[in-house]
């Protein structure tokens, strides 16, 4: 090794038998642009690990909100039918219409029922079938003479955003009076 004006060299023979000589600064110059270039491609391929992992969380974001917004919408459901349903026990079934008669029950009127009218139908509506269908099994149910005795048909609409309406909830039920049977 030799003391030089940029500090010490370093000698070695090289392959073909000539002397080489290498100053430290040299080195370093090399050794930091040879590092840069390493710490680009490792930001580039951090940055697209990192865009594929939130790309995935995204996704899965999206996937539960909608599951959130379903679970939602049927929880709501389920809860306006089993509101009409307990206003309708307590009434005296004698009272309830038969032969197919529906009324509609909108959540913006507490789910209070009227007769039915198409143009009535909200979001949220509630539409209570009496006695929907006079099949044999049913007439049992629903014999005019036998006032103690309703059945039940109780759909849930909503609406599908394009100004279309479809049923999301439905139920069938029996109102009978025990005094009576």
């Amino acid at each position: 090794m030799q003391e030089g004006g940029a500090g010490l060299v370093r000698e070695h023979i090289g392959m073909n038998g000539m002397k080489r000589s290498h100053s430290p600064q040299l080195q370093r110059d090399c050794s930091q642009h040879f590092s840069r270039g390493q710490s680009l491609l490792e930001v580039i391929s951090a940055t697209l690990i990192l865009f594929v992992g939130v790309t995935g969380v995204s996704q899965g974001f999206l996937g539960f909100t909608l599951l959130n917004r379903k679970a939602e919408l049927s929880t709501s459901t389920v809860s306006g039918a089993r509101t009409v349903l307990d206003r309708l026990r307590l009434s005296d079934i004698s009272t309830m219409p038969s032969g197919g008669t529906q009324e509609i029950c909108n959540p913006s009127s507490n789910y209070a029922c009227v007769a039915f009218d198409a143009s009535l139908r909200e979001a949220g509506s509630v539409v209570v079938t009496y006695c929907p269908d006079f099949t044999d099994n049913s007439l049992e149910y629903c014999d005019p003479t036998v006032p103690s005795r309703r059945h039940l048909l109780v759909e849930v609409w909503e609406n599908d955003g394009q100004g279309g309406e479809f049923v999301t909830f439905t139920t069938e039920t029996v109102f009978s009076d025990l005094n009576e049977l």
